[in-house]
């Protein structure tokens, strides 16, 4: 039986990718890790708040006891949360769990120092954040599934795209500090494949420093995909 083989294509009319203001970033399918747009997605930033990701993550796997953090963990994106989390494990500890976490992933750019992302050593690549939420998509359902909410009990979800019920988003984090700038790890499922919905990652990482930006940024790429690509 001949195997079909199915990939994205840009239409013929396609106009040229919007000026994506990013010190980095990726655009590619969560199932296929097909890439779509990328730039210096290799290449180590600061990832502020979104490092709280991975810290939801390895709490997760080890067997956190009080499981109600990880709301204003992931909603409002809580630091001292973050910090009670790795204290329950012992803070050096659950660091060490962070960094095996990353490196069994393959996330080879990436470091953590803290749990929160405030260090501006917490450093990862656009690249190692795709892995990262490909993992999460396909093992953690969990984690997005709480991202998605508007509240939950007194916690209230700061990300925009919820805030604002945008289309089609099934997940993610962000996140700002002075050294990262604006880093958005924001899911999609888009349709780009005539009925069929496709699930894309957008990874933003250095946008401009006004917070509100990445999500244009995103919103800019999500427009373009829909007008010039295809998946067939």
């Amino acid at each position: 039986m001949e195997t079909v083989v199915h990939t994205y294509y840009l239409r013929p009319d396609a106009s040229l990718p919007p000026d994506i203001k990013a010190r980095g970033y990726i655009v590619a399918d969560l199932l296929t890790g097909d890439v779509l747009l990328q730039k210096n997605s290799q290449r180590a930033y600061p990832i502020a708040s979104v490092s709280k990701l991975l810290t939801a993550l390895v709490a997760i796997e080890q067997k956190l006891e009080n499981q109600d953090l990880l709301y204003p963990l992931l909603l409002e994106s809580s630091n001292v949360t973050a910090d009670q989390i790795a204290k329950s494990f012992g803070t050096k500890t659950f660091i060490s769990y962070i960094n095996e976490k990353a490196l069994k992933l393959g996330m080879s750019s990436t470091h953590f120092a803290d749990p929160s992302g405030m260090s501006p050593r917490n450093v990862s690549s656009s690249a190692d954040l795709l892995v990262l939420a490909r993992d999460i998509y396909k093992n953690r359902p969990e984690i997005l599934n709480i991202t998605l909410l508007s509240t939950h009990g007194t916690w209230q979800n700061n990300n925009l795209f919820v805030q604002k019920h945008e289309d089609n988003y099934i997940g993610g984090k962000t996140g700002y500090t002075p050294e990262a700038k604006g880093a958005l790890v924001s899911l999609f499922a888009l349709p780009v494949a005539g009925q069929e919905l496709r699930p894309l990652a957008i990874i933003l990482l250095g946008t401009d420093s006004s917070r509100g930006v990445k999500y244009e940024v995103a919103r800019s790429i999500i427009d373009y995909v829909l007008a010039n690509v295809y998946y067939k």
